[in-house]
């Protein structure tokens, strides 16, 4: 592969990392905001969880599990 064509690959897969990175930054986002919706609905604070290598999202109340 020629100095070219390894410029054209490194900037396609720098451009594909921060296009990854905005989609999870966004889907946190999402997760925030429904989690931030849980509470005003329910009148307690909720907490999001992602886990994108296994596919996993949780919105669960923040104290949910937590010792007294």
């Amino acid at each position: 592969m020629n100095s070219t064509n390894k410029k054209l690959v490194a900037d396609a897969f720098g451009q594909t990392v921060q296009d990854g990175q905005a989609i999870a930054r966004t889907i946190q986002e999402a997760a925030d905001d429904l989690a931030f919706l849980m509470q005003q609905l329910h009148g307690e604070p909720f907490r999001s969880d992602i886990n994108h290598e296994v596919g996993y999202l949780l919105i669960c109340l923040k104290n949910k599990g937590a010792s007294s």
